[in-house]
């Protein structure tokens, strides 16, 4: 089963301390598009793109979804998504 990443962020991931109150757009996203994806032997996997501890070459493929503070740090955000794509797929 491939692993896909939907690139979210500490604003948006459930659990968070920091979730904006219409993160529920995520939680919808998420709902929408799991049993799509395990139909096609995906499995998708919800990271912050901000997680220090992420390593974006296990995954097969990343695509950016929720990312809902990259404009707090532009730069940070940019080198992150030169990191992803230095080891695997990129998608917007």
């Amino acid at each position: 089963m491939k692993k896909i990443v939907y690139l979210c962020s500490q604003v948006t991931i459930p659990g968070s301390p920091n979730r904006r109150s219409d993160a529920f757009e995520h939680d919808r996203t998420m709902a929408a598009l799991r049993p799509e994806f395990e139909k096609r032997e995906l499995r998708i996997h919800e990271i912050c793109w901000d997680d220090p501890q992420a390593d974006w070459s296990r995954f097969d493929a990343v695509f950016i979804g929720t990312t809902w503070d990259y404009w707090d740090r532009p730069e940070q955000f940019l080198g992150t998504l030169n990191e992803i794509e230095s080891v695997t797929r990129l998608f917007n």
